[in-house]
């Protein structure tokens, strides 16, 4: 089910950059289980606060001096696929953290084709033009991701989880 959704998924983004899928039901091993190509500290670090607990992760991998990506989702949030069936809010909700995880595939191939060679770099100048730029970055990043992936949601269960996560945080 998992790969049917990421061909169709592939149907509408551009999936050209996809390094793989990993899927674990113990998200801290499926994130460690990922070569990045890099050394980081924390590009493998997820929210896990507040209320907050990450699900689904893009990794930024380097394959042959290539940006790639590498989508790792934890297992138990995408049981709703099995357990509920088309016609539920649950089934979409889990159809959509897929979704949106691919949606930063396109994302980063937009990134890519545009500005080179800048997103695995280390910023150089001014911390807090670093900072800020980081952070419009991610802004952007997600709000890019959400737009892509909301064809793939039904409902109101997707709306009202970004719409608390976006709160909270």
């Amino acid at each position: 089910l998992i790969l049917q959704l990421i061909v169709n998924c592939g149907r509408v983004m551009d999936l050209s950059q996809l390094d793989g899928v990993t899927v674990g039901f113990d998200y801290d091993d499926a994130l460690a289980s990922v070569d990045l190509g890099y050394e980081s500290a924390i590009a493998k670090g997820y929210t896990n606060a507040e209320g907050l607990i990450g699900v689904g992760k893009m990794l930024r991998v380097c394959r042959n001096h290539t940006v790639k990506v590498h989508v790792v989702l934890n297992a138990n949030v995408l049981m709703d696929l099995v357990n509920h069936d088309i016609e539920t809010d649950e089934f979409w909700a889990a159809v959509n953290i897929l979704a949106h995880e691919l949606a930063h595939v396109e994302v980063t191939t937009w990134f890519e084709s545009h500005s080179p060679d800048v997103m695995l770099t280390e910023h150089q100048g001014d911390w807090a033009v670093a900072t800020m730029r980081d952070a419009a970055h991610t802004i952007w990043e997600e709000y890019a991701a959400c737009r892509l992936s909301a064809r793939f949601s039904q409902g109101e269960t997707t709306t009202l989880s970004y719409a608390q996560g976006f709160e909270t945080s």
